[in-house]
């Protein structure tokens, strides 16, 4: 009875993350645009893509509205001095999008202060 009560909570946390399906459609819609996924984990996915994409020119046009939910497996002064990629990040959660999930693209260098450097938004 410990061993399942130990393991609830692991298997509820696996069981509200990002499906094998809704892992493998994202792989495959940014890596049409050169993306590379660099972080994965049960609740979101990260991937670098080129800065110079039409649709991340438009997203950056917003106001930051959100920072990343990761810090795991992202380089962030790495991620500060690249001004040739920027970064999104897809998390579990719709945000009031059809799909059940959103993105959160980095618009603005991360600092210290917390500042929002992230948009949410839908696909």
């Amino acid at each position: 009875m410990k061993k399942f009560l130990i393991l609830a909570p692991v298997l509820a946390l696996a069981a509200c993350g990002l499906s094998k399906k809704e892992i493998a459609e994202n792989d495959a819609f940014f890596t049409q645009y050169n993306c590379e996924r660099i972080v994965k984990s049960a609740s979101h996915l990260v991937y670098k893509c080129p800065a110079d994409l039409e649709w991340f020119a438009t997203v950056k046009q917003n106001e930051p509205n959100a920072l990343f939910m990761s810090g795991k497996g992202v380089d962030w002064d790495a991620v500060n001095s690249d001004t040739e990629h920027f970064l999104v990040e897809v998390v579990h959660g719709a945000e009031g999008c059809k799909e059940n999930y959103h993105f959160r693209t980095m618009i603005r260098p991360i600092n210290n202060n917390k500042e929002y450097y992230a948009f949410i938004g839908c696909k």
